[in-house]
């Protein structure tokens, strides 16, 4: 956890402590930045991550369904 607070005198406790608090603010909308933007169209990808808990298995398929859309969007051109 060096990068969140390299010059502090934070102990591992009180850095845990932050980061769980960070976390628990972020929101999906957040997390994919700003309106408009290349990463924005990641928003329906970050959503559906975000539903899950640990004890959830994920849905490959509808996340890998997601991500494809979101490069479609973009103008790639896939092929299976």
């Amino acid at each position: 956890m060096e990068f969140i607070c390299k010059d502090s005198s934070l102990s591992q406790k009180e850095v845990f402590k932050f980061v769980k608090n960070v976390k628990q603010k972020l929101t999906p909308e957040k997390l994919v930045g700003v309106k408009n933007s290349q990463s924005w169209l990641l928003l329906d990808f970050v959503k559906e991550i975000f539903k899950l808990t640990f004890e959830m298995a994920p849905d490959y398929k509808k996340l890998r369904l997601l991500l494809i859309n979101c490069l479609e969007k973009q103008g790639n051109v896939l092929n299976n």
